[in-house]
């Protein structure tokens, strides 16, 4: 019975113990002044460092979340969205653009074919997927850092054309 005892004392324990430690609440929020006026779409964070794309080629660069500084995109695109995989950041947006950087500091344009907006994007499974309308997926299966973007269109049907 004292072993019993013992362990429902120590699940108990054990209990309390994890309860005080899952996440925080997302209830709270603080604003933090970016320093555009330009809309912010999409963020990404990786190797210390945040990365938002936004209207007009926008592009900010954090490594606390709280100080931005302004990166030259070299577009005045809207950039709807940004990730990181294979070691480098992606930033998509209108008229098919595509940037990438190595840091989110330095940003070179891709060429991408594709005439209408890109909306997301991301990186899962080796392969950078994002999508445009109508009904479009671009997929590309970067293998180096400093490979070049070459999109491949996956039409409504199932049929690749490159």
């Amino acid at each position: 019975m004292k072993h019993v005892r013992l362990i429902l004392l120590s699940f108990g324990l054990l209990s309390g113990l994890l309860a005080n430690l899952r996440a925080g609440s997302l209830d709270t929020w603080t604003i933090q002044n970016s320093g555009t006026t330009n809309d912010l779409f999409g963020i990404a964070y990786a190797n210390n460092r945040y990365v938002v794309a936004g209207t007009n080629g926008t592009i900010l660069l954090s490594t606390d979340g709280a100080t931005w500084s302004n990166q030259t995109s070299g577009t005045t695109n809207d950039l709807n969205a940004v990730t990181f995989g294979a070691g480098i950041f992606v930033a998509v947006g209108g008229n098919g653009t595509i940037l990438t950087s190595l840091d989110g500091a330095a940003w070179t344009s891709q060429a991408s074919g594709f005439p209408s907006a890109f909306h997301a994007i991301i990186y899962a499974n080796g392969q950078f997927l994002t999508v445009g309308p109508p009904r479009q997926t671009w997929s590309h299966g970067l293998r180096a850092p400093r490979e070049l973007l070459r999109p491949c269109m996956l039409w409504p049907t199932g049929t690749t054309h490159f």
